[in-house]
């Protein structure tokens, strides 16, 4: 006999972490809070859904969001540095959207949809094709640098965006501000 749980509700807090933190698929939709947590190794996002997976305080190292079972995943960072957060889904169709202040947002899995809600972004490095990105009002991006195709919607805040030569097909929606944009030769 099989048996699946889910907790829909999780909270880990006031601990250091010599290694990893996975927030694994079992978790399902539920929410996750990591409150004043210091994670020495990654913070790996398996679980969670459209609730939030919620990092209040700590330091962490490096935040990685992997496949949801939900395809898709809302990460709020309130941590106490700005921790990189890569997006690396090996399935297609995921959704994922971050809050707060983070530094940079590789996204390295193909077909993936980032949402960028209110806060701070250093850098969205795209480097996985079908790659749509929305970046809603309340958001700043410092940059982003496409090296592959991208579909990009703003309506909030971006510095500078580099275009690439591979990324030559890519479409910017610009509701809000751009400073500046950069295309290399083809």
């Amino acid at each position: 006999v099989s048996q699946s749980r889910y907790a829909l509700w999780v909270t880990l807090q006031h601990v250091d972490v010599h290694g990893d933190v996975t927030i694994g698929a079992e978790v399902g939709q539920g929410t996750v809070y990591i409150n004043d947590v210091d994670v020495q190794g990654s913070t790996r996002v398996r679980g969670g859904g459209g609730n939030s997976v919620y990092i209040n305080g700590g330091v962490h190292s490096g935040i990685v969001i992997e496949d949801t079972p939900g395809k898709s995943v809302r990460i709020v960072v309130k941590a106490d540095n700005t921790p990189n957060v890569i997006v690396r889904p090996q399935e297609q169709g995921q959704g994922v959207t971050i809050e707060g202040s983070v530094a940079d947002v590789p996204v390295q899995g193909k077909s993936v949809h980032v949402t960028i809600g209110a806060g701070n972004v250093g850098r969205l490095l795209i480097g996985a094709a079908e790659t749509k990105v929305s970046i809603k009002e309340q958001a700043q991006v410092k940059g982003v640098e496409a090296d592959k195709a991208v579909q990009i919607t703003n309506e909030g805040v971006i510095a500078d965006v580099r275009i690439g030569k591979e990324a030559k097909e890519s479409v910017i929606t610009n509701k809000g501000e751009v400073a500046t944009i950069q295309a290399e030769a083809v």
